[in-house]
């Protein structure tokens, strides 16, 4: 699944995109990080086996490829890193839920509108 974590609206700021390899590395020991690739992104990553990411050339939005478990969860800390006054959003491809992603917002509450329901009605 792919998902999108983007400022809400039209701004200035930018992830400073050395400071987030820091960051990724850190928290992430076992990530993979290539920096400067070619096509739209300006950073990309990859987190064990569970989550694909890339820092868009803009350098504000983030795109995660993976199950929507390990991609809230990486949404919920990359939160921290970006200042509060920032306003993001997080959604998917097709746009079906998007969620203000605050600081104080849960992995729980990121994945909830993904969650397939039960069709059978039991």
């Amino acid at each position: 699944m792919k998902i999108f974590i983007s400022p809400v609206a039209e701004t200035d700021w930018t992830v400073d995109a050395g400071e987030f390899v820091t960051e990724i590395k850190s928290r992430f020991p076992e990530a993979i990080v290539t920096e400067g690739t070619t096509g739209a992104h300006s950073l990309e990553w990859r987190l064990a086996d569970s989550v694909e990411g890339s820092l868009d050339l803009s350098g504000n939005t983030v795109v995660l490829d993976g199950n929507i478990l390990d991609c809230a969860r990486f949404a919920v800390w990359y939160r921290r890193l970006v200042p509060a006054s920032q306003r993001l959003v997080f959604y998917d491809e097709s746009y079906s839920a998007d969620l203000d992603l605050e600081l104080a917002t849960t992995v729980e509450e990121l994945i909830t509108p993904f969650e397939i329901d039960d069709i059978s009605g039991a």
